[in-house]
C-alpha cells in the first residue's frame, strides 16, 4: 500500500477507533448487552429495516410499494425513499431478524468511517483551504485529525439514531468540493453526481446540503473575486445554477413521489421573526457538548475553539479572507438563530423533535477553518500575543455559561488547562529536538481524546433508554413465532391486534396487518380518523396511531381484528422495559369476549370469531365524516353513527350515557343491560396528563397515561371495564399514580360509559356479509381483485383501506371513479350482477418523476458530448 492510500485508510479507521472506545466505555455491543439503538432508531427505523429485510428475502417487492402493515394501509414508496435507499441497506439480508440491531450498529460505524474518509478527501484536495504558498509538512496530520473531528462531532452522536441522515453528513464534503471546482471554473461533474446521490439517499437532508452548497458558493466566489474575471464569474454562476437544476431533475424520480407522499401531513410552517435559542446556551454546547434548549450541536472539543479564534489572529492569512470567513460564520449562525431562516433550513417546516438539523453544516465549515489554523500552528507556532488574545477571548466566552447557565467552574478550569497543555506541545514542536512523532501523538491525543469524552457522555445518557440485545432477541423470537403460526394456520384476510408492543411499528417488525404505525409519512387525516373511533388518542403532538388494546369489540370486528396477542407475563413486561421503556404503559387486560386459542412461552393468542371481511357492500347513502377529531367528543356516539351508516339502519349498538359523579375521583353507574362495559375519559387537546388507575368496585381494571417518563406511551382511549349483568351498580374510581410529571395535569373529567349490544352488532355484520355477495377475493399489497356474484344488487363496495390518490379502480376493464366513505375509506360503485373488479395501486407522481429524470439525463448526456467534441476540436 502506497503512502497516499495509507492516509485514506487511516482517515476512515480513526473515527472507528473513537466509536469503538465509546462503545466499550458504555458496555455496548460487542462489549456488553447494550446497543446504540435509541429514540427513533428504536421506535421507527429498527422496524423498517426488519420489514425491509423480510420482504426482500421473501420476494414480496409489492410490500415496498404499498404496505398493509402501516395502520390500515399506506403507500410505502415515500418511506422507502426517505429511509431505505442507501445500497448498503441491502446487506441487512445477511442478518437474522433478531440481529437487525447489530446490523444497524455496524452500519452506523461504517457511515462514520466514510464521513471521516470523505472529509479527508475534501481537506486534502481543496484549493481554498490549502491556498498557502510553500510546503506545509504537517498538512496530512492536520487533515487526519480534523477529518476525525468532523466524523465524530457531537451532532453525529446526538442524532446518529437518524441513520438515514448520516449519508448527507458523509457526502457533504464531496458536495462542497464540487462547489469549489465550479467556483474556480472547473467541471461540474463531481457536484452534479454527488448532489444527485445526496438527494436520492435522503431528499430532506438533500435540501439542507443544497442550502449549504449555496452558502459555500457565495463564500468561494467572494474569496476568489477578481474584477478582471467578471465574465468567468458569471459563467461560473450559470454553471452552478444549471448544475443544481440538473441534480434536482435527475432525482425527480424519487423527489416528486416523495413530496406527494407527504401532502397529507399537517406541518407547522409559521415564523414570527423571533430567535430560536439563547446564545448563552450555545456557548455551553460549544465548550461542553451539552446540547438542548434548541441550540445547534456544534461541539467538537475545546482545542478546535481555540484554533478557530487563532484563525482570525494569524496575519499570514489574507485579511480579506479572514473578514469574509468571519461574516460567513456570522451569517450561518444567524440563519440557525432567527426563526424565519431556521424554518427555511428545515424545508419550510418546524422540526418535530431533533432541532437544529443543519448543525453538521456549521461544523463542517468550522472544521475546515480549524484545519487552516491548525496547519499554521504546527508549522509556525503561536506567538505570545496570539496566545494571550485567544485566551482572553476564551475566558470571556466561558464566563457567560459559568455565570448564567450553571456551567461547572471545575470544567472551565479543565478547558483552560487543556488549551495551555496543547500550546505547550505546540511550542515543543518548534523549539526543541524532541521526537516529532511523540509530540504529534500527544497533540492528536489531546484533541481526539476530548471529542471522545464528549461522545462518551452523550452515549452514556442515551444508554438509559436504548435496546438491550438479549431482551430484544427474546421478544422478537416469541412474537415472530406466534405471528408465523397464525399466518400458517389461517390464510384468509384479517388483521392482528395486541395488548403489548415494543413500538407502534410492531406490525412492520413482524410483517402483519395491524392498526398501529409511527412514521412521518402517516397522514394526519388517518391519525384523526382512528382517534375519533376510540383508539389511541392523538391529542398532543403525537404523530402515531396505536391499536391501544382495542377500542370496542365491535370496532375491532369491523377492522377485521381476528387475532389478538396478549400476555400476563411479568418477564415479558421486564423485557419490554429493557427494549423500549416508553412502551411499558399498555397494561390492561384484553376484552373477555375474545377466546384464548394458543400460547407460546409468554405470548398468548386470542381469537375474535365475529369479524367483518376486509371488503364489504355498504349503504350507498352519504356517510358521516370522522376525520375531524375532538378528544372531548363521545366516541360511542361516533361508533353508533358509524355502524348506522354502514348498515343503513339505526340500531344503536352502544347505549349513550355518562357516569354519575360522586366525588372528584369516584363515579356511579348502573348497568342498563347485560354486556361488555366500556369507558372513555374526555380530555382537552394539547394537554399532557398524569397517570392514573381505574378501579371498578375496588378492583383495578386499567392504567391510563402510565408510560415511563415524559415520552412514555400508554392506553388513553376507550377501555374495557368487563362484562356485567343488567342492574349492577358500579363504583368507578380514579386513583392517581404517585408519579407526577411536572407541567402535566390530572384528568378530572366524568367518563363516558356504555354497554355494548352484541346482538345488534352481529345483526349488522350478518346483514353486511349477506349483501356483499362477492367471490374470488385476492389481496396483494398493490392489487385487489374480486368478482361479484349474479345475485349481487348494485351498491358501494367498501374496503377497510384508506382512500389514496394512488389507487385506480376498474370494473370489467373500464376505469371507474373511487369513492370515499366516512371521510377515509375507499369504495367502488358496482352495478347489478356479475362483474370483475380490480383495484390497482401505482406510486403517485412516479411516472412524471421518471420523465423528468429521463429528460435531465438526456440533457446531461448532450452537454457531456458537446464538451467532449469541443475538447477534441
Amino acid at each position: 500500500m502506497n503512502v497516499k492510500k495509507r492516509y485514506y485508510v487511516i482517515s476512515a479507521v480513526l473515527p472507528i477507533i473513537i466509536f469503538v472506545i465509546v462503545l466499550m466505555g458504555n458496555s455496548l455491543f460487542p462489549f456488553g448487552d447494550g446497543t446504540i439503538l435509541h429514540g427513533d432508531m428504536n421506535n421507527q427505523y429498527l422496524a423498517l429495516f426488519t420489514y425491509f429485510r423480510e420482504n426482500l428475502l421473501d420476494g414480496n417487492w409489492q410490500n415496498l410499494i404499498y404496505s398493509n402493515s402501516m395502520n390500515i394501509g399506506s403507500g410505502f414508496f415515500g418511506v422507502l425513499t426517505y429511509y431505505l435507499l442507501n445500497p448498503f441497506n441491502l446487506l441487512v439480508v445477511f442478518f437474522s431478524g433478531a440481529n437487525v440491531p447489530i446490523f444497524l450498529e455496524l452500519l452506523t460505524v461504517a457511515k462514520v468511517a466514510i464521513a471521516g474518509l470523505f472529509m479527508f478527501v475534501w481537506l486534502s484536495h481543496s484549493t481554498i483551504v490549502n491556498s498557502e504558498k510553500g510546503e506545509y509538512k504537517y498538512r496530512v496530520f492536520a487533515a487526519l485529525i480534523c477529518s476525525s473531528l468532523y466524523s465524530t462531532m457531537s451532532f453525529l452522536f446526538f442524532y446518529k439514531e437518524c441513520i438515514m441522515w448520516l449519508d448527507a453528513i458523509a457526502l457533504l464534503p464531496l458536495v462542497i468540493l464540487g462547489v469549489e471546482k465550479i467556483s474556480i471554473g472547473k467541471h461540474v461533474n463531481l457536484y452534479v453526481v454527488i448532489f444527485f446521490i445526496t438527494i436520492v439517499l435522503n431528499y430532506y437532508m438533500g435540501v439542507i446540503v443544497g442550502i449549504a452548497a449555496c452558502f459555500a458558493y457565495v463564500l468561494f466566489t467572494l474569496i476568489n473575486w477578481n474584477k478582471q474575471k467578471t465574465i468567468e464569474h458569471g459563467t461560473s454562476l450559470l454553471k452552478f445554477i444549471g448544475s443544481n437544476i440538473l441534480s434536482v431533475g435527475l432525482s425527480a424520480i424519487v423527489l416528486i413521489p416523495s413530496i406527494i407522499s407527504t401532502a397529507g401531513i399537517k406541518q407547522d410552517h409559521s415564523f414570527h421573526f423571533k430567535v430560536v435559542y439563547n446564545p448563552v446556551y450555545l456557548l455551553s454546547e460549544i465548550f461542553g457538548g451539552a446540547t438542548g434548549n434548541n441550540v445547534p450541536a456544534l461541539s467538537i472539543g475545546v482545542i478546535p475553539v481555540f484554533l478557530l479564534i487563532l484563525f482570525f489572529l494569524y496575519k499570514k492569512i489574507n485579511v480579506k479572507t479572514r473578514i469574509l470567513v468571519f461574516l460567513f460564520l456570522v451569517a450561518l449562525l444567524l440563519s440557525s438563530w432567527l426563526d424565519i431562516t431556521y424554518v427555511i433550513w428545515h424545508v419550510f417546516t418546524w422540526p418535530n423533535g431533533y432541532s437544529q438539523r443543519e448543525s453538521f453544516v456549521l461544523v463542517f465549515f468550522i472544521v475546515s477553518i480549524v484545519y487552516v489554523s491548525f496547519k499554521h500552528v504546527l508549522n509556525f507556532g503561536i506567538t505570545l500575543r496570539q496566545f494571550m488574545l485567544s485566551m482572553i477571548i476564551i475566558c470571556v466566552l466561558l464566563s457567560y455559561p459559568v455565570l448564567l447557565t450553571g456551567f461547572r467552574k471545575k470544567y472551565a478550569l479543565i478547558i483552560v488547562g487543556a488549551i495551555v497543555l496543547f500550546n505547550g506541545f505546540a511550542y515543543l514542536l518548534k523549539k526543541t529536538n524532541f521526537s516529532v512523532s511523540i509530540i504529534l501523538l500527544f497533540i492528536g491525543s489531546i484533541i481526539l481524546g476530548n471529542i471522545t469524552l464528549i461522545d462518551w457522555q452523550i452515549q452514556h445518557e442515551q444508554v438509559k433508554s436504548s435496546i438491550q440485545l438479549t431482551a430484544y432477541k427474546k421478544y422478537y423470537k416469541q412474537v415472530k413465532y406466534s405471528v408465523n403460526k397464525i399466518k400458517k394456520s389461517d390464510k384468509t384476510m384479517y388483521r392482528i391486534g395486541n395488548s403489548f408492543q415494543i413500538t407502534n411499528n410492531d406490525p412492520l417488525t413482524f410483517n402483519y396487518r395491524g392498526l398501529s404505525n409511527y412514521l412521518s409519512q402517516q397522514p394526519n387525516k388517518l391519525i384523526n380518523f382512528m382517534s375519533s373511533l376510540g383508539y389511541y388518542q392523538n391529542h398532543t403532538f403525537d404523530r402515531w396511531t396505536n391499536y391501544n388494546n382495542g377500542a370496542t369489540t365491535s370496532m375491532d370486528g369491523f377492522f377485521s381484528i381476528k387475532y389478538i396477542l396478549a400476555s400476563d407475563s411479568i418477564q415479558l413486561k421486564k423485557d419490554i422495559l429493557n427494549v423500549n421503556n416508553i412502551m411499558s404503559g399498555f397494561t390492561s387486560d384484553i376484552s373477555k369476549s375474545y377466546k384464548k386459542i394458543d400460547r407460546f412461552d409468554t405470548v398468548e393468542v386470542y381469537k375474535n370469531t365475529s369479524v367483518f371481511p376486509l371488503v364489504n357492500k355498504v349503504s350507498s347513502r352519504k356517510t358521516c365524516i370522522f376525520t375531524k377529531y375532538d378528544p372531548m367528543k363521545n366516541p360511542f356516539e361516533i361508533q353508533n353513527n358509524f355502524f348506522d351508516d354502514l348498515s343503513g339502519e339505526k340500531l344503536s349498538i352502544f347505549s349513550i350515557g355518562k357516569a354519575e359523579k360522586i366525588s372528584s375521583e369516584e363515579f356511579q353507574y348502573v348497568v342498563p343491560r347485560t354486556g361488555e362495559l366500556y369507558a372513555y375519559y374526555p380530555t382537552e387537546k394539547n394537554i399532557n396528563y398524569n397517570p392514573f388507575d381505574v378501579y371498578i368496585n375496588g378492583n383495578k381494571v386499567a392504567s391510563l397515561y402510565a408510560g415511563q417518563g415524559e415520552n412514555g406511551q400508554s392506553e388513553n382511549g376507550i377501555i374495557s371495564l368487563g362484562n356485567f349483568k343488567k342492574g349492577t351498580r358500579l363504583i368507578i374510581s380514579n386513583r392517581a399514580s404517585k408519579k407526577v410529571i411536572p407541567g402535566y395535569q390530572n384528568v378530572n373529567s366524568v367518563p363516558f360509559v356504555t354497554v355494548e349490544n352484541r346482538t345488534a352488532y352481529l345483526t349488522v355484520r350478518e346483514k353486511v356479509i349477506k349483501n356483499t355477495r362477492i367471490e374470488n377475493l385476492k389481496m396483494k399489497s398493490n392489487l385487489i381483485s374480486f368478482n361479484t356474484k349474479g345475485t349481487f344488487k348494485k351498491g358501494d363496495i367498501m374496503l377497510t383501506i384508506p382512500a389514496d390518490s394512488g389507487w385506480r379502480a376498474y370494473v370489467d376493464g373500464e376505469k371507474v371513479t373511487l369513492k370515499e366513505k366516512f371521510g377515509m375509506l375507499m369504495a367502488v360503485h358496482v352495478s347489478d350482477g356479475v362483474h370483475t373488479v380490480k383495484i390497482k395501486y401505482s406510486i403517485p407522481g412516479f411516472f412524471f418523476g421518471l420523465l423528468v429524470s429521463t429528460v435531465s439525463l438526456l440533457v446531461i448526456s448532450v452537454v457531456l458530448l458537446l464538451g467532449h467534441y469541443k475538447r477534441r476540436a
